[in-house]
């Protein structure tokens, strides 16, 4: 609904200032529809003026406003109407008096209007009347809830008592139905039992395993499995790169010792080492004294020795420096740069040898113990290289036997591993065991077929009774939306319960 301002106009020496109202044009569910209006009690000394702020007001909001005089003066008051609940009304009121210093009052007009709820018909499930109340919030925004109407009837069970003989409950479920038509379960009823399991120590070997779980099954009568507790794990070595100097390799053997328990040994290698090396000549010098001077300086600021060479048979000289690392190049070139000096260099591979020592640890057994030899070298910054020798421990076994009431048998169990020299411990739990069933038939809604049962197994002298299943039938739900009093929200859920087949 557009909102209608009317602005009477009082003339006086007051002047208007512009203002902007805000406001909801479409009101929600549970809002009160009744029309208020704002007369500001602020008056404008010119008809224009109010002509500018109807319109200005017209614009901001979107209601329609218009003005007029005002009593015997040539003055002007602005109302406005199409507010739709006294409550955003004094809202808008305070608003404009409080951004325009404008004050006024409101009062409703026209009758005020019923609130509506909405109840759909009849639904035959729970979960589709949720599903389609989900759906009408989603497409219309109106909320409810689900209502179940109508008398709901009770499923009903008839179970017996305990029966010791599962042939028999499986005899009586076969006569209930061929007698009756009524199908039926059964359910084992559990009973708590004392039990007891023998769990033996390590047994080391795959053919010490066997040996002792035949005896003891043959001496005890209980029958007995053999769990691997420890898998047989590889055995590995560790060799290192070269390391320089014995005493480094004594001390590194110590630690490894220390750190992880690895022993090991080492022994001296021939290393032999190519790197890159550089052969620098310099320009010419011009003169002895000149490429004297020029030696003594390179090798006073970089540390590298050189020799000067006589060019032909002129009086020029170069400096040629042999076998230099990429460091003392560096050193080089720093120095002829700051000289303002040229020279040309040359890379050559140079090949040493050099005594060198390698560590070998013992075997390792496991990768437990090998991660811990590799992360110490890792530490160290060796290079050590992993090796599988092919050889693996045997396996670890523990025998753990059946669960028994017996305890005689249990006593012999013992023995027999008490004379293989292997402890062994006597576990007894309390268990739930199934020794007595209990039958259950179908859910039935008809009371002679609940009757018919029971009667069917009191003539086979067992007792029964009926119970409730929690499931009903024969009853309806109903959605009831929440209160509503806009038209067009009404018109909505109607064609919405229409359109799903839920007519309200």
């Amino acid at each position: 609904m557009k909102k209608r301002l009317i602005a009477p106009m009082l003339l006086s020496a007051a002047s208007l200032a512009f203002f902007t109202i805000t406001g909801s044009a479409q009101a929600a569910a549970y809002t009160d529809y009744s029309i208020y209006k704002v007369e500001p009690a602020k008056t404008f000394s010119t008809e224009i003026q109010a002509s500018q702020a109807a319109a200005k007001l017209e614009k901001d909001t979107g209601w329609d406003a218009s003005y007029q005089a005002s009593g015997t003066t040539a003055t002007y008051q602005i109302t406005a109407t199409g507010i739709h609940s006294e409550a955003e009304a004094k809202t808008l009121l305070s608003g404009l008096t409080k951004q325009t210093a404008i004050t006024g009052t409101s009062s409703p007009v026209g009758s005020k209007q019923p609130y509506m709820t909405i109840t759909s018909g009849a639904i035959s499930s729970e979960k589709q009347a949720n599903i389609l109340l989900a759906k009408l919030k989603q497409e219309t925004g109106v909320t409810g809830a689900v209502k179940m109407s109508g008398t709901a009837q009770f499923y009903m069970n008839v179970v017996t008592s305990e029966i010791a003989d599962e042939k028999k409950v499986k005899e009586l479920i076969q006569g209930l139905t061929k007698k009756t038509g009524i199908k039926s379960t059964y359910q084992p009823v559990t009973h708590e039992v004392s039990v007891t399991s023998i769990h033996s120590g390590a047994m080391i070997g795959d053919s010490k395993a066997a040996q002792v779980k035949n005896a003891f099954q043959k001496e005890s009568g209980l029958k007995a499995s053999l769990k691997e507790t420890v898998k047989g794990q590889a055995y590995y070595t560790f060799t290192t790169a070269p390391i320089s100097g014995e005493a480094n390799a004594k001390t590194l053997l110590q630690q490894l010792k220390q750190s992880t328990g690895i022993t090991g040994s080492y022994k001296s290698i021939n290393q032999k080492t190519t790197a890159d090396v550089y052969n620098v000549q310099s320009a010419y010098f011009k003169g002895l004294n000149t490429v004297k001077d020029a030696v003594s300086q390179i090798k006073k600021n970089t540390g590298v020795s050189g020799y000067y060479q006589k060019v032909g048979k002129s009086t020029s000289y170069t400096v040629n420096m042999k076998n230099l690392t990429k460091q003392q190049l560096q050193k080089v070139n720093a120095f002829f740069k700051k000289k303002k000096w040229h020279y040309t260099s040359s890379a050559v591979k140079k090949t040493t040898t050099s005594s060198a020592y390698q560590i070998t640890t013992a075997q390792i057994l496991g990768e437990q113990q090998a991660n811990k030899a590799a992360a110490f070298f890792t530490q160290k910054k060796v290079k050590a290289t992993r090796k599988a020798t092919g050889k693996t421990s045997e396996n670890q076994y523990q025998l753990i036997s059946e669960e028994t009431t017996d305890q005689a048998k249990v006593t012999k169990g013992l023995n027999v591993l008490k004379k293989n020299k292997l402890s062994a411990t006597a576990k007894t739990v309390k268990k739930q065991t199934a020794n007595t069933f209990k039958i259950t038939t179908e859910s039935l809604l008809d009371a002679a077929k609940v009757n018919e049962a029971i009667t069917f197994f009191k003539s086979n002298q067992i007792s029964a009774a009926s119970k409730k299943t929690g499931q009903t039938t024969g009853s309806k739900y109903q959605i009831t939306t929440e209160a509503i009093i806009n038209k067009e929200d009404i018109d909505r859920v109607l064609a919405f319960l229409k359109k799903n087949n839920a007519s309200g």
